[in-house]
């Protein structure tokens, strides 16, 4: 039996609401999950969390084989794959640039090879750059209808930005001599979006209890998605369980330390959170977890991130880019209480990713606003695709319960009035 949240619960978890599919900005067949990356992270990035010996040897393989023969799509692909498979593990943002400048010859080719679209649409996804990803993805499928990482790439990115059913046809293509735990992940991930979470949540649940799969990276993979399903679901110890197996898998992971950090801060264990976030790179969404996760007696850590996000967040408004607007939401409506602020980027980040983390920070950031009308059109946003979220369901009923006090005031008086 799952031990499920209590409504009081929720009402201290909705404070910190980040679930942990909000981190993930790709996958892919071969490898664990991405971590968006930014341009003014490079100062910061991993700057404890390096390459393993093993690994470091691999890319310097590959860096020797591209320097021989710089202009073989084949060498510069393989660097390229490896280098932001690695930059994304490690929250790395300057192995990520690289990873783009080895692919940046074939930007102007009308036709690259495949290999190379799939990577490059890889690390656009990563950047948030989602239009630009599809735009590869789209080139690849017309030119292979069945490739597996085209078709699901392209359906992680759908269901991010809210295509659901797209996204459903994509998971649907994958063929059967593709691993089960890819199929089967993928149509999980999108049946919890459209009303199927249940169906989702057995599957997955099945998936992990039975089914070997073929490399860490898999297990990693479908970890993510069972988590967030669990968690939407409000089951904390079966969410709790999949956290923490991620973590056991890979320990050094950016994305598995933030998300069980994340969850952490929801479930108000701080201290815990403070110690999974450890010396992780600065990006965007570690820098708001230690601010969320402070020790408010004396943290130096928490205010330095906090001024680093403060400063970020202010350099982005001005270059009107909003690709971390859902952390710059989250830290201006929990640690700067600034409802206006938080409204506007919560409204921004809706413009470009419609998951259900970034449908709770713009219902709360709404709510704070006193701005009912977006919260109307969240209801028939979710009524419309059948998401299923236990914390949001908490919030439209409070935000519900709240109006129908005030109308029934306001006819109280009306009626005193009267009389």
């Amino acid at each position: 039996m799952r031990l499920l949240l209590s409504p009081s619960q929720v009402v201290r978890k909705l404070l910190f609401s980040f679930c942990a599919a909000g981190i993930i900005a790709a996958v892919s067949l071969n490898t664990a999950l991405a971590h968006p990356r930014h341009q003014h992270d490079d100062a910061q990035a991993s700057a404890s969390l390096r390459l393993s010996e093993a690994d470091q040897l691999r890319l310097n393989e590959l860096t020797a084989q591209l320097n021989n023969n710089p202009e073989n799509a084949q060498a510069a692909v393989a660097f390229a794959r490896f280098a932001a498979t690695q930059a994304r593990r490690l929250g790395d943002t300057m192995l990520l640039r690289r990873a783009a400048e080895i692919l940046a010859p074939w930007e102007s080719v009308e036709n690259p090879p495949i290999s190379v679209l799939l990577v490059r649409a890889n690390i656009k996804q990563i950047d948030h750059r989602f239009d630009a990803a599809l735009n590869d993805l789209n080139q690849a499928i017309r030119r292979n209808p069945v490739n597996p990482q085209a078709r699901l790439s392209r359906a992680f990115i759908l269901s991010t930005i809210g295509d659901a059913d797209s996204a459903a046809a994509d998971c649907a293509a994958l063929r059967a001599n593709i691993s089960i735990y890819i199929r089967e992940t993928c149509r999980a991930r999108v049946n919890g979006l459209v009303g199927a979470i249940d169906e989702a949540d057995a599957r997955m649940e099945a998936l992990l209890g039975v089914v070997q799969p073929a490399s860490p990276a898999e297990r990693l993979f479908a970890l993510s998605i069972a988590a967030d399903i669990a968690e939407r679901q409000g089951a904390i110890v079966a969410a709790e369980v999949h956290y923490k197996e991620m973590l056991s898998i890979d320990d050094v992971s950016v994305y598995a330390r933030a998300a069980y950090a994340n969850f952490l801060v929801t479930q108000d264990r701080l201290a815990e959170a403070r110690d999974t976030i450890g010396d992780a790179p600065h990006t965007e969404a570690l820098l708001l977890l230690r601010v969320l996760a402070a020790d408010h007696t004396s943290d130096a850590v928490a205010k330095s991130a906090a001024r680093e996000l403060s400063l970020r967040m202010a350099v982005d408004r001005a270059e009107g880019d909003f690709s971390h607007a859902r952390e710059y939401a989250r830290f201006a409506l929990d640690h700067m209480n600034d409802a206006v602020l938080a409204l506007e980027m919560a409204q921004e980040n809706w413009q470009v990713q419609k998951e259900p983390v970034d449908a709770r920070i713009l219902v709360r950031s709404a709510m704070a606003a006193h701005t009912p009308s977006i919260i109307d059109e969240m209801r028939i946003w979710v009524a419309k695709t059948g998401l299923q979220d236990y914390s949001l369901d908490i919030l439209l009923i409070e935000d519900g319960l709240e109006n129908t006090g005030k109308i029934q005031d306001k006819t109280h008086a009306h009626a005193s009035v009267i009389e």
